[in-house]
């Protein structure tokens, strides 16, 4: 699998910020900020999904540019988690855990006129079995080095 490039528009905002309580009964239901869905729905609404089989297989990289509208305080976190749970709503990632998904490069500049998120997708599956290959490695070399170290 190639590159997958998304745009999303808008200032990407966090769910957990500002989120509303509503009670039914004895039951409390938590909804993402109005500002949060409107920023999903919006996008939802305008996406155009790439011609590939989704939810997408294997371990994907995802790899963010975020586009600021203001110089405002921000945490790359909750901007992570709104583009994460946005591609798994859209049905591009099945899931957005750890097995499934991890970082590439998360990066931002500012433009007061157009705010968005320009998002990447790359298969890593290959990348993790070079690393898994590391681990064993590195962990055989320190069993061999222990076992010298302990015979004297």
């Amino acid at each position: 699998m190639g590159l997958i490039f998304l745009v999303l528009d808008g200032n990407t905002p966090a769910k957990k910020t500002s989120q509303r309580a509503f009670k039914r009964g004895k039951f409390t239901k938590i909804l993402p900020s109005e500002r949060h869905e409107n920023w999903h729905d919006a996008n939802m609404a305008s996406l155009v999904l790439p011609d590939v089989p989704l939810p997408l297989s294997g371990r994907q990289r995802l790899s963010v540019h975020f586009v600021r509208k203001a110089h405002r305080k921000w945490d790359y976190t909750n901007a992570l988690d709104a583009v994460q749970d946005f591609l798994v709503d859209a049905g591009i990632l099945a899931d957005d855990n750890a097995e499934a998904l991890c970082l590439g490069n998360i990066t931002h500049e500012y433009d007061k006129t157009n705010p968005r998120a320009i998002v990447f997708l790359e298969d890593d599956s290959g990348t993790m079995n070079l690393w898994r290959k590391i681990v064993d490695a590195y962990s055989e070399m320190r069993k061999i080095l222990m076992e010298k170290v302990n015979r004297g």
